[in-house]
């Protein structure tokens, strides 16, 4: 038996279009998950989902296999170049819905010693490697990188922890 089942992944609800579309559709869907409380809470003062087909599901994470390891971290470090600076990263899909201008704003006002690695691919990846490939212009060090050779960011290896 086919099941249909919807995730809503952020609490903003978006325009008064998707509002309205989300309304006169929320019989669709068996069940709606949210990845968090305040995520449900928003689409059901939308009128956007229906209560009873409602479930939070939050994102987890292993904390075990993200502890710190420090000849990972080390060697991470070595391979960016990097020695005492702190290294603010941002991971994910480079597209516009993740605001990566605001992210520059807040980096343009950090201190001296502060680095950023944008870590992900997607639309923006030219653009924002185009942009950002040194201090000397932008005032910002910034890499953006598609992956670190020899390294998982998703899995244990990563450590969570590179500064």
């Amino acid at each position: 038996v086919p099941v249909v089942i919807d995730t809503l992944h952020s609490s903003s609800t978006g325009t008064r279009g998707r509002r309205f579309g989300y309304s006169l559709s929320r019989w669709l869907p068996d069940h709606v998950t949210a990845v968090s409380r305040a995520t449900a809470v928003s689409h059901l003062a939308a009128g956007m989902v229906r209560e009873d087909r409602l479930s939070i599901l939050g994102n987890g994470i292993e904390v075990e296999a993200w502890a710190p390891d420090v000849q990972a971290r080390a060697a991470t470090r070595k391979q960016l170049g990097l020695t005492s600076e702190f290294l603010w990263m941002a991971v994910g899909r480079l597209e516009a819905v993740k605001d990566y201008p605001t992210l520059l704003r807040a980096m343009a006002r950090a201190p001296e010693d502060a680095r950023l690695l944008v870590l992900g691919a997607g639309p923006l990846e030219a653009e924002l490697a185009r942009f950002f490939h040194g201090r000397e212009e932008t005032g910002i060090d910034v890499h953006v990188v598609r992956h670190l050779p020899g390294r998982s960011v998703a899995g244990p290896r990563a450590r969570g922890r590179w500064r």
